[in-house]
């Protein structure tokens, strides 16, 4: 695997420091940082399924904060208005025969999105979230609003089993399942959390590595990466292999889903610094994409294993 060289002061070099430091900050955490970091990058929505207490939130607000991006974090129930994401009705436009909200700190102005409890919100919001993931805008009175949005991140302790959530789920291109750390990293996971605590306490603040622009040009580069796909027969050919295997194995990825695991391979292959894109990181994009449930997890390993994608 042929690897880039990168200038510190590069997109591609501040992505790989913020990597570093959240992989040293974050035990037993290198996957979930790798599919947060593959969303950043690809604009793919991520979800993050696991029991709480595992560093979801704290990861995903310390990756905003390395950004020097705008951040918009909810913990969404059943009773969640669209009001409270968007922004109220703007009383004073009101009067005037307009209707259109006050979107001051709320969604619509953020750059980073972090929705907790995904799976709790209502019908009303979900559709809302549709077209913002579809299509990064809203509907502010009678006109759409284009978003700043650069991905959507959301969180869960489980997935719903519901079919009518099934449609919105295929939203979410990188999922990630995870549990706690393991015993034999308990003296690591204390270290690293009595820092984030030393660092609350003293009211250090994290200097971003990163800004929005940087992140956009990472953006247009992975979008460029997945297009040169088009004429590379080997990534192709051995992913309609993993695509036919899994199939046999009863995990079906549906259309969409099968281009948007193309552009998250292509997010992995510059967040590992390949000079082009490798089946190594076609499994690892597939370990995001491919998986429904935490019990894919292993037939997904099975089909990278069948099909010789990965080189580890």
């Amino acid at each position: 695997m042929s690897r880039v060289g990168i200038e510190k002061e590069s997109p591609i070099g501040k992505l790989v420091e913020i990597r570093n430091s959240l992989v040293g900050s974050f035990t037993q955490r290198e996957v979930e940082v790798t599919a947060v970091l593959s969303s950043l990058i690809s604009g793919e929505p991520c979800i993050l399924v696991g029991p709480p207490g595992t560093a979801k939130t704290m990861l995903i607000e310390t990756t905003a904060k390395m950004i020097n991006a705008k951040y918009f974090y909810y913990l969404l129930t059943r009773f969640t208005e669209p009001d409270e994401l968007l922004g109220v009705i703007d009383v004073r436009a009101l009067r005037e025969g307009r209707y259109q909200r006050i979107t001051t700190n709320r969604l619509p102005e953020a750059h980073i999105v972090f929705l907790d409890e995904i799976f709790k919100a209502s019908s009303s919001i979900r559709n809302i979230l549709l077209d913002i993931i579809l299509n990064r805008r809203i509907l502010n009175g009678t006109e759409y609003v284009k978003l700043p949005l650069l991905t959507l991140y959301s969180a869960s302790n489980e997935i719903s089993t519901d079919a009518e959530d099934q449609a919105f789920y295929d939203r979410f291109t990188i999922r990630n399942f995870h549990s706690y750390v393991s015993e034999d990293a308990w003296t690591d996971l204390l270290d690293a959390g009595l820092t984030l605590i030393e660092t609350k306490f003293n009211s250090t603040t994290i200097s971003p590595l990163m800004n929005v622009d940087d992140v956009r040009t990472l953006q247009r580069l992975t979008l460029k990466r997945a297009i040169s796909l088009r004429t590379n027969q080997q990534i192709k050919s051995k992913f309609i292999e993993a695509l036919s295997l899994l199939k046999s194995k009863g995990i079906e990825l549906s259309d969409r889903r099968k281009i948007k695991t193309l552009i998250v391979t292509s997010a992995i292959s510059i967040l590992y610094l390949e000079k082009s894109v490798s089946l190594d990181s076609l499994a690892e994009a597939l370990r995001f994409t491919a998986v429904h449930e935490e019990d894919d997890m292993k037939k997904v390993e099975e089909v990278i294993m069948e099909a010789k994608l990965s080189s580890v």
